[in-house]
C-alpha cells in the first residue's frame, strides 16, 4: 500500500483497521506505523543489497542519473538493466537499483568511482550505459570506459531548444502567454489559459502547450466575441504553432519508436527514413524542422555506432529513472531540510510490487528474518547524512 498507492505509513495502518472492521476484526491484532515502516525498510535493504548477484552471469546495462539538490544533498541512482531491449518501454519490473548514493556533489571522478565499484561487485562491466547529457554523467562514462548512449529524449530537448531557443517569434510567443496567464487567471477568461510553461527542461515538455495553440486556432471561430479578443494574440504566431505541432507529432512517434522497439539496425533504418520523409523531404517542410531533422539523424547515427552487430538491440531511454526519482520525489517529506531520508530504502522495491505475480514471488518473511535493524542503523551512518530537521530541533530547544 505505501509503495504502490502513495499512502503514508499511518495511512495504511487506517487502512487496514477499515478492513478488519468490515472483516469484523478476521485480520487480528495490526501493526502500528512504526513496524510497517521498519518492514518496509528491511525488506527494501536485502531486496538492494542481493542486487549485483542477480547479473553475475548475465549482460546488463546501466542507467545512471542525479537527483536535483534536497537540502544540501544529491541522490545519485544506478539501475540495471537487460543489456538486449527488452521489447517494450522500460518499466519498474523490468530494472533493478545496483546503487543508491548520497553526496553533496557528483563529479566526473566520484561517478567513475561508483561504477567500477560495481563492476567489481558484479564481476564484469556493462554493456553500456544510458544517461542524460551531464557532464558529470557523460565524462564519468568516460573515465569507467563504458559505452554511453545519451538519452533520446533530452538529446532531443537539447536539439529543439538549439533550434527555438533564440528565435524571436518564438521567445515573443512564450513571454506573450506568461503575462496573459497573469492577467487573466482571475477573470473569465482563465477556463482558456495555456498550460503552466516550466522553467526547467522547458524543450522536453512543450506537447502540452503546442497543443493548446493548436486547439485554441482550430476552435476560434466558434469561441464568443469576448474570447476572440482575449486570446486573438494566439493568430499572430499560426506559422510558429503549426511548425511546432508538425515537428513534434514526427518526434513524438520517433521517440515513442525507440522507446518500445530498441535501437538496432533495423530501428534506426526506419526511423531515419521516416525522419527524412516527414521533416527534411516533404513538401510542407520548413527550414527549422529541416534542421532539426538532421541533427536527429545525425544522433541517430551516432548512437547505432556503438552497436556491435546486427543481432544486438539496445535500450536508449532513461525515462524510466526519471519516474523513479518522480516516484521517491512523492513518498520524501515536503521539508527540505530534512534532506535524503531512510525512505530511498523503498526504491528497489518498485518493480517488486507492480503486479500479483511479483508480489508473489517476493519473500517477504524470508527477507525479515535475514537483516536486523542494526543493520539498517549501520547502512545509515555508511550512507545517509545527518537529518537538518533533526539537527535544528536539538540546536533550538529550550532548557528547561
Amino acid at each position: 500500500m505505501y509503495v504502490c498507492m502513495n499512502c503514508g505509513f499511518r495511512s495504511v495502518v487506517k487502512g487496514l483497521e477499515l478492513f478488519n472492521n468490515f472483516l469484523s476484526g478476521a485480520l487480528g491484532s495490526l501493526p502500528c506505523h512504526q513496524s510497517i515502516e521498519n518492514w518496509l525498510l528491511k525488506v527494501g535493504i536485502v531486496e538492494y543489497l542481493d542486487t549485483c548477484s542477480f547479473f553475475k552471469d548475465k549482460r546488463y546495462a546501466i542507467i545512471v542519473d542525479e537527483s536535483i539538490t534536497v537540502g544540501s544533498q544529491k541522490l545519485l541512482l544506478i539501475l540495471a538493466v537487460p543489456a538486449d531491449h527488452v521489447g517494450h518501454a522500460l518499466s519498474y519490473s523490468d530494472v533493478k537499483v545496483l546503487a543508491v548514493l548520497v553526496s553533496s556533489s557528483w563529479k566526473a571522478e566520484d561517478v567513475e568511482k561508483e561504477i567500477s565499484k560495481l563492476c567489481d561487485k558484479i564481476g564484469h562491466a556493462p554493456e553500456y550505459m544510458i544517461s542524460d547529457n551531464g557532464h558529470n554523467l557523460r565524462r564519468g562514462a568516460e573515465l569507467a570506459n563504458v559505452p554511453r548512449h545519451r538519452d533520446i529524449s533530452h538529446t532531443i530537448g537539447i536539439i529543439m531548444k538549439e533550434e527555438y531557443d533564440n528565435r524571436s517569434d518564438f521567445k515573443e510567443f512564450m513571454d506573450i502567454m506568461n503575462k496573459k496567464r497573469l492577467s487573466y487567471q482571475l477573470t473569465d477568461n482563465a477556463y482558456l489559459l495555456p498550460p503552466k510553461l516550466r522553467a526547467v527542461a522547458r524543450f522536453m515538455n512543450m506537447s502540452k502547450w503546442v497543443a493548446w495553440g493548436k486547439s485554441i486556432l482550430d476552435s476560434f471561430d466558434n469561441l464568443d466575441k469576448k474570447r476572440q479578443d482575449a486570446y486573438s494574440f494566439v493568430l499572430k504566431y499560426r506559422n510558429l504553432i503549426e511548425e511546432l505541432h508538425q515537428l513534434l507529432s514526427n518526434v513524438d512517434f520517433i521517440c515513442s519508436r525507440f522507446k518500445c522497439d530498441g535501437l538496432s539496425e533495423f530501428s534506426a533504418g526506419f526511423c531515419s527514413d521516416y525522419v527524412s520523409k516527414s521533416l527534411i523531404d516533404c513538401d510542407n517542410a520548413t527550414e527549422g524542422g529541416a534542421r532539426v531533422g538532421r541533427k536527429i539523424l545525425n544522433y541517430i547515427k551516432d548512437e547505432l555506432s556503438l552497436i556491435r552487430n546486427k543481432q544486438e538491440c539496445h535500450s536508449i531511454s532513461s525515462d524510466i529513472i526519471e519516474s523513479t526519482f518522480g516516484m521517491y520525489k512523492n513518498m520524501q517529506p515536503n521539508n527540505r531540510l530534512t534532506g535524503i531520508t531512510y525512505i530511498v530504502l523503498a526504491i528497489p522495491l518498485y518493480g517488486r510490487v507492480n503486479s500479483i505475480e511479483d508480489r508473489k514471488n517476493l519473500n517477504v518473511k524470508d527477507k525479515l528474518e535475514s537483516v536486523r535493524m542494526v543493520d539498517l542503523k549501520d547502512w545509515k551512518q555508511m550512507t545517509l547524512f545527518d537529518n537538518w530537521q533533526v539537527k535544528r530541533m536539538l540546536d533550538l530547544k529550550k532548557v528547561i
